[in-house]
């Protein structure tokens, strides 16, 4: 696992990259609610320096499950937003999913 973190340019020991595994583990991700997210900015000064993830945010963690997860208006709601910015990575998503 160092040579990971080797190649993407950390200098993390082995122990420090299994705590980070295991602390973006579905499990870990289950019983805290996600990861918290350091903020800053406006954004902090109205919600606090620490972002969680929303309620139901963890969901099933298996690929593909956001198809029987989300409701017909999710998936199209998140089609518009993210569908061009999708296209543009190389990913293409055309409806209907």
């Amino acid at each position: 696992m160092v040579n990971i973190g080797n190649f993407i340019g950390l200098s993390w020991s082995e122990s420090d990259l299994e705590e980070a595994v295991y602390n973006n583990s579905l499990e870990v991700a289950r019983q805290t609610g996600g990861t918290e997210i350091p903020i800053g900015g406006l954004v902090a000064k109205s919600r606090g320096n620490i972002l969680k993830e929303p309620e139901g945010f963890v969901r099933k963690g298996k690929p593909g499950s956001w198809k029987t997860d989300l409701t017909m208006i999710e998936k199209l709601t998140v089609w518009l937003i993210a569908r061009s910015m999708m296209e543009k990575l190389g990913y293409r998503w055309q409806f209907p999913w």
